[in-house]
């Protein structure tokens, strides 16, 4: 599970990601599952890793505010 902070607007988003995928459990209408559009933030897999994309215009800080993982067996 990832948790991403926008401190620009205090936009909270929580995911589920897991073999490729990118689940949005929770969150502001303005961080995203995939592709960002303008003035959001996205959470996708991408190139065989997930990364976190701004679709701001302007910089806007974002942070990782939580990341839990578990084992697989």
């Amino acid at each position: 599970m990832v948790m991403v902070h926008n401190n620009g607007t205090g936009a909270l988003g929580l995911f589920l990601l897991y073999a490729g995928n990118v689940v949005k459990v929770s969150g502001d209408g303005t961080i995203v599952s995939g592709v960002p559009g303008a003035s959001q933030i996205g959470v996708q897999w991408t190139g065989s890793v997930y990364e976190i994309t701004n679709g701001y215009a302007s910089t806007q800080n974002v942070y990782v505010s939580l990341l839990k993982t578990r084992p697989s067996n």
